[in-house]
């Protein structure tokens, strides 16, 4: 197809002679001579309709916004096929290729160099300090009243900080009564050292801490020697035989767990009586009173 800027204008070429029909066709129509003047008059209709129709065509052809036909229109690719880079021909609006590269700002912002993200390192967020355990006063003294009162080798207040039972106040050897055990080799000797050692420790969640609290009476371990021995929902309390626990007593206040009284088997293996249960339940409810400060500080 011919550059539309260099054709001839065909349509004015006939717009011309289309006037100059319909000039001559009025000018014979006044002068009398009727068929001439219908003649020229529809050569000169046809040659304004021809006129029009050519100026429509070279409108559509040269209009700017016209877009070119899908087939004709060249997609550069996303990478060179030869090197493996990023394609730097481009095709412009008349359809002339030009290389991007030949552009010296172009040039100089693909020849510097990517600097690579520096990795974050990831954030640890720093541990929370455990708060130490506050022991009440006279909790010492109380816990050695429990353990005297049936001859335990060791006994320990536990009260809960977060998801745990800790020791606030401990006395005998925890070491020495786990090895009293029986079946675990005791030697049923009267001279064991009296330094806390390893006092028992043990998970505990709501569920656990709700039914302790309701719990009426005290909790001779070393009595249960069979799943069917275990009161509902005190399995976990498993955990704490194999420390050494023989007796659980536990104390309650507002309905809220208050503490976990634990007593160690005693010497010689003995197993405890139920006089001796009933004595390790009394001092624990008297002396429950004294604990109440640190539930509240807990």
């Amino acid at each position: 197809m011919a550059d539309p800027g260099n054709r001839f204008p065909w349509e004015l070429a006939l717009g011309a002679f289309a006037a100059a029909s319909i000039l001559l066709s009025v000018v014979l129509a006044a002068a009398g001579s009727g068929a001439p003047a219908i003649v020229l008059a529809m050569l000169g209709v046809g040659l304004t309709s021809s006129a029009g129709v050519v100026a429509w065509r070279a409108n559509g052809i040269s209009r700017p916004g016209r877009a070119r036909p899908a087939s004709t229109v060249d997609v550069p690719p996303a990478f060179d096929r030869l090197e493996g880079r990023p394609s730097t021909t481009r095709t412009g609006d008349d359809g002339a290729d030009f290389d991007l590269s030949s552009i010296p700002e172009f040039r100089s912002r693909r020849e510097v160099a990517s600097i690579p993200a520096t990795p974050r390192s990831p954030t640890v967020a720093p541990e929370t300090p455990a708060r130490p355990v506050p022991v009440p006063d006279g909790a010492e003294a109380s816990v050695r009243a429990f353990a005297d009162a049936a001859g335990a080798v060791a006994g320990a207040v536990l009260m809960r900080r977060g998801r745990r039972l800790v020791a606030v106040a401990v006395t005998g050897n925890w070491g020495a009564a786990r090895d009293a055990r029986p079946g675990f080799g005791g030697t049923g000797s009267t001279s064991l050292p009296v330094e806390p050692s390893g006092a028992p420790e043990f998970p505990i969640d709501d569920a656990l801490a709700d039914a302790l609290a309701a719990a009426p009476k005290a909790m001779p371990l070393e009595r249960w020697e069979e799943l069917a021995d275990v009161p509902t929902g005190m399995l976990p309390l498993l955990a704490l035989g194999d420390q050494g626990v023989a007796v659980v007593v536990a104390t309650s206040h507002r309905r809220k767990l208050l503490a976990l009284w634990v007593a160690s088997g005693r010497e010689g293996s003995r197993r405890y009586t139920d006089r001796d249960i009933g004595a390790f339940e009394t001092v624990a409810r008297e002396r429950a009173s004294i604990l109440v400060p640190a539930l509240l500080d807990g």
